[in-house]
Protein backbone atom coordinates (compact mmCIF):
# COMPACT_ATOMS: atom_id res chain seq x y z
CA UNK A 1 0.00 0.00 0.00
CA UNK A 2 1.29 3.46 -0.83
CA UNK A 3 2.32 5.59 2.12
CA UNK A 4 0.39 8.68 3.11
CA UNK A 5 2.23 11.85 3.99
CA UNK A 6 1.07 14.97 5.73
CA UNK A 7 3.47 17.85 6.24
CA UNK A 8 2.29 21.10 7.80
CA UNK A 9 4.69 24.05 7.78
CA UNK A 10 4.44 27.15 9.92
CA UNK A 11 4.57 29.61 7.04
CA UNK A 12 3.29 29.92 3.50
CA UNK A 13 6.69 29.04 2.13
CA UNK A 14 5.95 25.41 2.92
CA UNK A 15 4.12 25.42 -0.41
CA UNK A 16 7.26 26.44 -2.32
CA UNK A 17 9.36 23.53 -3.65
CA UNK A 18 12.88 23.35 -2.34
CA UNK A 19 15.85 22.30 -4.43
CA UNK A 20 15.56 19.48 -6.93
CA UNK A 21 17.40 17.12 -4.57
CA UNK A 22 15.13 17.91 -1.63
CA UNK A 23 12.06 17.53 -3.83
CA UNK A 24 12.98 14.04 -5.05
CA UNK A 25 11.59 10.96 -3.29
CA UNK A 26 14.14 9.30 -1.04
CA UNK A 27 15.13 5.94 -2.49
CA UNK A 28 15.18 2.80 -0.42
CA UNK A 29 12.87 1.49 2.32
CA UNK A 30 10.40 3.89 3.89
CA UNK A 31 11.73 4.23 7.42
CA UNK A 32 11.64 6.91 10.06
CA UNK A 33 15.31 7.58 9.29
CA UNK A 34 14.51 8.10 5.60
CA UNK A 35 11.73 10.53 6.53
CA UNK A 36 14.09 12.45 8.82
CA UNK A 37 16.72 12.67 6.08
CA UNK A 38 14.21 14.01 3.59
CA UNK A 39 12.65 16.58 5.92
CA UNK A 40 15.98 17.84 7.25
CA UNK A 41 17.15 18.27 3.66
CA UNK A 42 14.00 20.15 2.78
CA UNK A 43 14.21 22.49 5.74
CA UNK A 44 17.86 23.18 5.01
CA UNK A 45 17.03 24.32 1.48
CA UNK A 46 13.81 26.21 2.19
CA UNK A 47 13.33 29.20 4.51
CA UNK A 48 11.14 27.31 6.95
CA UNK A 49 11.58 27.61 10.72
CA UNK A 50 9.93 24.27 11.34
CA UNK A 51 7.46 21.63 10.25
CA UNK A 52 5.35 18.80 11.63
CA UNK A 53 5.18 15.58 9.62
CA UNK A 54 3.03 12.46 9.68
CA UNK A 55 3.76 9.45 7.47
CA UNK A 56 1.61 6.32 7.54
CA UNK A 57 1.48 3.05 5.61
CA UNK A 58 -1.69 1.03 5.85
CA UNK A 59 -2.63 0.97 9.51
CA UNK A 60 0.90 1.66 10.73
CA UNK A 61 2.55 4.95 11.60
CA UNK A 62 5.94 5.19 9.91
CA UNK A 63 6.88 8.51 11.47
CA UNK A 64 5.34 11.44 13.31
CA UNK A 65 7.74 14.16 14.33
CA UNK A 66 8.42 17.84 14.61
CA UNK A 67 11.44 19.56 13.14
CA UNK A 68 12.90 22.97 13.87
CA UNK A 69 11.03 25.52 15.95
CA UNK A 70 7.77 27.41 15.99
CA UNK A 71 7.56 31.20 15.83
CA UNK A 72 8.18 31.43 19.58
CA UNK A 73 11.41 29.49 19.25
CA UNK A 74 9.92 26.42 20.92
CA UNK A 75 10.90 23.02 19.46
CA UNK A 76 8.32 21.52 17.14
CA UNK A 77 7.04 18.07 18.12
CA UNK A 78 4.46 15.59 16.86
CA UNK A 79 2.10 17.06 19.46
CA UNK A 80 2.56 20.74 18.58
CA UNK A 81 -0.92 22.18 17.85
CA UNK A 82 -1.25 23.74 14.43
CA UNK A 83 -4.04 25.17 12.35
CA UNK A 84 -4.52 23.11 9.19
CA UNK A 85 -6.58 25.60 7.16
CA UNK A 86 -8.68 23.97 4.45
CA UNK A 87 -7.76 20.44 5.49
CA UNK A 88 -10.56 21.21 7.98
CA UNK A 89 -13.04 20.76 5.14
CA UNK A 90 -12.35 17.03 5.02
CA UNK A 91 -13.68 16.70 8.57
CA UNK A 92 -16.80 18.68 7.71
CA UNK A 93 -17.37 16.49 4.67
CA UNK A 94 -17.06 13.39 6.84
CA UNK A 95 -19.60 14.78 9.29
CA UNK A 96 -22.06 15.23 6.43
CA UNK A 97 -21.36 11.71 5.16
CA UNK A 98 -21.97 10.32 8.64
CA UNK A 99 -25.46 11.85 8.47
CA UNK A 100 -25.88 10.32 5.02
CA UNK A 101 -24.96 6.91 6.43
CA UNK A 102 -27.44 7.46 9.26
CA UNK A 103 -30.19 8.08 6.70
CA UNK A 104 -30.74 11.62 7.96
CA UNK A 105 -29.56 13.34 4.78
CA UNK A 106 -29.14 12.42 1.10
CA UNK A 107 -26.42 14.01 -0.99
CA UNK A 108 -28.88 15.14 -3.64
CA UNK A 109 -31.34 16.66 -1.18
CA UNK A 110 -31.83 20.42 -1.55
CA UNK A 111 -30.00 22.13 1.30
CA UNK A 112 -33.11 24.13 2.22
CA UNK A 113 -34.94 20.87 2.91
CA UNK A 114 -32.75 20.45 6.00
CA UNK A 115 -31.67 24.04 6.55
CA UNK A 116 -34.60 26.39 5.82
CA UNK A 117 -32.59 29.38 7.08
CA UNK A 118 -30.20 29.09 4.13
CA UNK A 119 -30.90 31.61 1.39
CA UNK A 120 -29.17 33.99 -1.00
CA UNK A 121 -30.34 36.91 -3.12
CA UNK A 122 -30.69 34.49 -6.05
CA UNK A 123 -33.81 32.27 -5.95
CA UNK A 124 -31.83 29.49 -7.64
CA UNK A 125 -30.17 28.85 -4.30
CA UNK A 126 -33.27 26.84 -3.35
CA UNK A 127 -31.97 24.21 -5.78
CA UNK A 128 -28.50 23.90 -4.25
CA UNK A 129 -27.92 20.33 -3.06
CA UNK A 130 -25.82 18.96 -0.24
CA UNK A 131 -23.50 17.37 -2.80
CA UNK A 132 -22.96 20.73 -4.50
CA UNK A 133 -21.86 22.31 -1.23
CA UNK A 134 -19.24 19.62 -0.77
CA UNK A 135 -17.95 19.84 -4.36
CA UNK A 136 -17.96 23.66 -4.53
CA UNK A 137 -20.48 23.58 -7.37
CA UNK A 138 -23.29 25.41 -5.53
CA UNK A 139 -22.85 28.55 -7.63
CA UNK A 140 -21.73 30.55 -4.59
CA UNK A 141 -18.39 32.23 -5.19
CA UNK A 142 -15.89 34.75 -3.89
CA UNK A 143 -16.81 36.99 -6.82
CA UNK A 144 -20.35 37.45 -5.50
CA UNK A 145 -19.61 37.26 -1.77
CA UNK A 146 -16.30 38.41 -0.32
CA UNK A 147 -16.22 36.46 2.92
CA UNK A 148 -13.22 38.30 4.34
CA UNK A 149 -14.90 41.68 3.87
CA UNK A 150 -18.15 40.54 5.49
CA UNK A 151 -18.98 41.17 9.16
CA UNK A 152 -17.47 38.60 11.49
CA UNK A 153 -19.95 35.99 12.72
CA UNK A 154 -20.25 34.65 16.24
CA UNK A 155 -21.41 31.20 15.18
CA UNK A 156 -22.35 29.02 12.21
CA UNK A 157 -25.89 30.39 12.10
CA UNK A 158 -24.47 33.86 11.66
CA UNK A 159 -22.01 32.64 9.04
CA UNK A 160 -24.88 31.22 6.98
CA UNK A 161 -26.93 34.39 7.37
CA UNK A 162 -24.13 36.45 5.80
CA UNK A 163 -24.91 34.95 2.38
CA UNK A 164 -28.51 36.17 2.38
CA UNK A 165 -27.74 39.25 0.28
CA UNK A 166 -25.22 37.57 -2.02
CA UNK A 167 -25.89 36.40 -5.54
CA UNK A 168 -24.76 33.27 -7.36
CA UNK A 169 -21.96 33.27 -9.92
CA UNK A 170 -23.54 30.36 -11.79
CA UNK A 171 -26.52 28.03 -11.69
CA UNK A 172 -26.20 25.29 -9.06
CA UNK A 173 -24.21 22.40 -10.50
CA UNK A 174 -22.99 24.33 -13.56
CA UNK A 175 -19.54 25.48 -12.46
CA UNK A 176 -17.01 24.96 -9.71
CA UNK A 177 -16.03 27.95 -7.58
CA UNK A 178 -13.91 27.24 -4.52
CA UNK A 179 -15.70 29.12 -1.74
CA UNK A 180 -15.28 28.69 2.02
CA UNK A 181 -18.94 29.45 2.90
CA UNK A 182 -19.97 26.22 1.14
CA UNK A 183 -18.46 24.35 4.05
CA UNK A 184 -19.78 26.75 6.66
CA UNK A 185 -23.28 26.03 5.35
CA UNK A 186 -22.49 22.31 5.40
CA UNK A 187 -21.32 22.53 9.01
CA UNK A 188 -24.46 24.41 10.00
CA UNK A 189 -26.52 21.70 8.29
CA UNK A 190 -24.76 19.15 10.51
CA UNK A 191 -25.71 21.17 13.58
CA UNK A 192 -29.37 21.50 12.63
CA UNK A 193 -29.88 17.91 11.50
CA UNK A 194 -28.01 16.37 14.44
CA UNK A 195 -29.33 18.81 17.02
CA UNK A 196 -25.83 19.27 18.44
CA UNK A 197 -23.13 21.94 18.16
CA UNK A 198 -20.78 21.20 15.28
CA UNK A 199 -17.72 20.87 17.53
CA UNK A 200 -19.57 18.43 19.78
CA UNK A 201 -20.67 16.32 16.80
CA UNK A 202 -17.10 16.10 15.49
CA UNK A 203 -15.75 15.20 18.90
CA UNK A 204 -18.30 12.44 19.46
CA UNK A 205 -18.33 10.94 15.97
CA UNK A 206 -14.75 11.41 14.79
CA UNK A 207 -12.15 12.74 17.23
CA UNK A 208 -12.97 10.48 20.19
CA UNK A 209 -13.41 7.22 18.21
CA UNK A 210 -10.15 7.73 16.32
CA UNK A 211 -8.25 8.80 19.44
CA UNK A 212 -7.61 12.33 18.15
CA UNK A 213 -7.33 13.82 21.63
CA UNK A 214 -5.31 16.85 20.52
CA UNK A 215 -7.79 18.05 17.89
CA UNK A 216 -10.45 20.76 18.20
CA UNK A 217 -12.40 22.97 15.84
CA UNK A 218 -12.67 26.69 16.56
CA UNK A 219 -14.65 29.65 15.25
CA UNK A 220 -12.23 32.59 15.41
CA UNK A 221 -8.55 33.40 14.95
CA UNK A 222 -8.21 34.30 18.63
CA UNK A 223 -9.53 30.90 19.66
CA UNK A 224 -6.94 29.32 17.38
CA UNK A 225 -4.27 30.96 19.53
CA UNK A 226 -6.15 30.06 22.71
CA UNK A 227 -5.84 26.43 21.60
CA UNK A 228 -2.06 26.78 21.83
CA UNK A 229 -1.11 27.60 18.25
CA UNK A 230 1.85 29.96 17.91
CA UNK A 231 1.34 33.03 15.75
CA UNK A 232 2.98 32.69 12.37
CA UNK A 233 5.50 35.05 10.83
CA UNK A 234 6.46 36.13 7.35
CA UNK A 235 9.77 37.55 6.17
CA UNK A 236 9.47 41.13 4.98
CA UNK A 237 12.49 43.25 4.12
CA UNK A 238 14.69 40.64 5.73
CA UNK A 239 12.89 40.64 9.07
CA UNK A 240 10.32 38.32 10.63
CA UNK A 241 6.99 40.09 10.98
CA UNK A 242 3.99 38.63 12.87
CA UNK A 243 1.08 37.71 10.64
CA UNK A 244 -2.11 39.69 11.20
CA UNK A 245 -4.78 37.02 11.23
CA UNK A 246 -7.95 37.77 9.23
CA UNK A 247 -11.09 38.43 11.22
CA UNK A 248 -13.09 35.88 9.28
CA UNK A 249 -15.23 32.98 10.42
CA UNK A 250 -13.34 29.69 10.57
CA UNK A 251 -15.55 26.82 11.72
CA UNK A 252 -16.53 24.29 9.07
CA UNK A 253 -14.15 25.59 6.42
CA UNK A 254 -10.78 26.18 8.08
CA UNK A 255 -11.05 26.09 11.86
CA UNK A 256 -9.33 22.82 12.71
CA UNK A 257 -6.45 22.81 15.18
CA UNK A 258 -4.65 19.49 15.34
CA UNK A 259 -1.27 17.77 15.64
CA UNK A 260 0.88 15.58 13.42
CA UNK A 261 0.20 12.65 15.75
CA UNK A 262 -3.56 13.09 15.37
CA UNK A 263 -3.31 13.58 11.62
CA UNK A 264 -1.55 10.21 11.40
CA UNK A 265 -4.65 8.70 13.00
CA UNK A 266 -6.81 10.55 10.45
CA UNK A 267 -4.69 9.30 7.53
CA UNK A 268 -4.99 5.72 8.73
CA UNK A 269 -8.79 6.00 8.89
CA UNK A 270 -8.84 7.48 5.38
CA UNK A 271 -6.85 4.52 4.03
CA UNK A 272 -8.59 1.87 6.11
CA UNK A 273 -12.24 2.11 5.16
CA UNK A 274 -13.03 4.63 7.88
CA UNK A 275 -11.53 2.56 10.70
CA UNK A 276 -8.72 3.77 12.90
CA UNK A 277 -5.72 1.71 13.95
CA UNK A 278 -7.58 1.10 17.21
CA UNK A 279 -10.42 -0.60 15.28
CA UNK A 280 -12.96 2.14 15.98
CA UNK A 281 -14.90 3.43 12.98
CA UNK A 282 -15.58 7.02 11.98
CA UNK A 283 -17.69 5.80 9.07
CA UNK A 284 -18.82 2.55 7.50
CA UNK A 285 -16.86 0.97 4.68
CA UNK A 286 -19.47 1.74 2.03
CA UNK A 287 -18.71 5.43 2.47
CA UNK A 288 -15.06 4.85 1.61
CA UNK A 289 -15.35 2.69 -1.50
CA UNK A 290 -12.66 3.53 -4.08
CA UNK A 291 -14.11 5.58 -6.91
CA UNK A 292 -12.99 5.97 -10.51
CA UNK A 293 -15.36 8.82 -11.34
CA UNK A 294 -15.33 12.10 -9.51
CA UNK A 295 -17.19 15.37 -9.78
CA UNK A 296 -13.98 17.36 -10.04
CA UNK A 297 -10.62 16.62 -11.59
CA UNK A 298 -7.43 16.99 -9.62
CA UNK A 299 -4.12 17.94 -11.21
CA UNK A 300 -0.95 19.92 -10.81
CA UNK A 301 -1.14 23.61 -11.56
CA UNK A 302 1.20 26.55 -11.36
CA UNK A 303 0.24 29.24 -8.89
CA UNK A 304 1.70 32.54 -7.82
CA UNK A 305 2.07 32.58 -4.06
CA UNK A 306 2.97 35.61 -1.99
CA UNK A 307 6.12 34.47 -0.27
CA UNK A 308 7.43 36.91 2.26
CA UNK A 309 8.45 40.11 0.51
CA UNK A 310 5.72 42.67 -0.26
CA UNK A 311 5.01 42.74 -3.98
CA UNK A 312 7.11 39.64 -4.66
CA UNK A 313 5.75 36.26 -5.71
CA UNK A 314 7.30 32.86 -6.18
CA UNK A 315 6.23 30.05 -8.43
CA UNK A 316 4.92 27.01 -6.60
CA UNK A 317 3.18 23.78 -7.35
CA UNK A 318 -0.12 23.11 -5.64
CA UNK A 319 -3.00 20.73 -6.02
CA UNK A 320 -5.82 22.37 -7.92
CA UNK A 321 -9.29 21.30 -8.93
CA UNK A 322 -10.53 22.14 -12.38
CA UNK A 323 -14.02 22.51 -13.82
CA UNK A 324 -16.67 19.96 -12.92
CA UNK A 325 -16.25 16.75 -14.86
CA UNK A 326 -17.17 13.11 -14.74
CA UNK A 327 -14.07 11.95 -16.62
CA UNK A 328 -12.40 8.82 -15.21
CA UNK A 329 -9.49 9.32 -12.85
CA UNK A 330 -7.41 6.92 -10.82
CA UNK A 331 -9.24 5.20 -7.95
CA UNK A 332 -9.23 7.00 -4.65
CA UNK A 333 -10.26 5.93 -1.19
CA UNK A 334 -11.66 8.28 1.36
CA UNK A 335 -14.28 8.33 4.06
CA UNK A 336 -16.16 10.96 2.09
CA UNK A 337 -16.00 9.74 -1.51
CA UNK A 338 -17.94 12.53 -3.13
CA UNK A 339 -16.95 15.34 -0.83
CA UNK A 340 -14.25 17.07 -2.85
CA UNK A 341 -12.60 19.65 -0.64
CA UNK A 342 -10.38 21.28 -3.20
CA UNK A 343 -7.40 23.36 -2.25
CA UNK A 344 -5.92 26.75 -2.62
Amino acid sequence: MSPSLLCVGLVLLSAVPASADAGRPVSGPLTSEAVDTYVHGYLASAPLPGAAVAVTRGTEVVRTAGYGTDSRGEPMTADTPMGVASVSKSFTALAVMQLVEDGEVALDDPVVEHLPEFTTADPRSDDITVRQLLTHTSGMADSTFDEKAAPVSADLAGAVARSADAGLAAAPGAEEHYHNPNYQVAARLVEVVSGRPFAEFLDERTFTPLGMDGTVTVDSAERVFAAGVARGHIVALGRAVPIVEPESYLNGSSGMVTTAADMARWLIAQNNGGAGANGARACRRRASTPRTRRSTRTGWARARLWAGTPGKHRRARRWSRTAASSSPTRPTRRCCPRAGTGSR
